[in-house]
C-alpha cells in the first residue's frame, strides 16, 4: 500500500471515530425538540437554500478549474464540496478539516499538484 492510500485510510478512520464520538455525545431528544420548533416550510426553505449554495459553490470551483485548464467535471467539484462540508461539520477546527479534505480530494481524485490543489 502506498503512502497516499494509507494517509487517506487513516483520515477516514479518524473521521469515523470523530463521527461516532459526535453521535455518542449528541442529545437526540434535544435536537429533535429543537427541530420540531422550526416550521416545516422554513426548514425546507433553509435546506433548499443550502443545496443551491452547494451547487453554486461547486459551479464556481468548476469554472475556476476550467479557466486554469485543470481537469474535473462539475460533478467531481460538487462531490469535493460535499466532502468538505461533511468534514467541516464533524471536525472541531475552524474549517481546517474540510479544506484539508478538499486538497486531498483534488490531489487524489483529480490529479492536481500541490499548488493547483
Amino acid at each position: 500500500m502506498d503512502k497516499k492510500k494509507g494517509f487517506k485510510i487513516v483520515l477516514y478512520i479518524i473521521s469515523f471515530f470523530l463521527l461516532v464520538i459526535l453521535i455518542k455525545n449528541l442529545d437526540l431528544v434535544l435536537v429533535s425538540e429543537a427541530i420540531k420548533k422550526v416550521p416545516a416550510r422554513l426548514l425546507l426553505c433553509c435546506l433548499g437554500m443550502q443545496l443551491v449554495t452547494e451547487m453554486l459553490l461547486s459551479y464556481q470551483w468548476h469554472r475556476i478549474a476550467r479557466t486554469l485548464k485543470l481537469p474535473g467535471t462539475y460533478a467531481s467539484h460538487l462531490w469535493a464540496n460535499s466532502v468538505e462540508s461533511f468534514f467541516d461539520a464533524i471536525t472541531p477546527g475552524a474549517k481546517i478539516g474540510g479544506e484539508l479534505m478538499r486538497v486531498i480530494f483534488f490531489k487524489e481524485e483529480l490529479g492536481y499538484s500541490n499548488i493547483e490543489a
